[in-house]
């Protein structure tokens, strides 16, 4: 945990919850917590895994590609 008032200290989690606020719950608004933690069990695999970044690759394509660095 950062000081209050510091999202740099931790700015992967700040930009993930900005990209899941935005393209997750501004869009579909969830109308109960089930509906709620459902759309959270759908995003992760497809952030994860089908979403595509700024430079081409999928966050899990990354992470491969980072470790074959290793």
């Amino acid at each position: 945990m950062s000081a209050p008032g510091t999202p740099g200290d931790n700015a992967c989690a700040e930009n993930f919850y900005s990209i899941f606020k935005t393209e997750c719950l501004y869009l579909e608004k969830p109308g109960t917590i089930a509906e709620a933690y459902q759309l959270i069990d759908n995003f992760i695999p497809y952030y994860n895994n089908l979403r595509i970044t700024g430079n081409g690759y999928t966050p899990a394509e990354i992470r491969q590609m980072a470790m074959l660095k290793c």
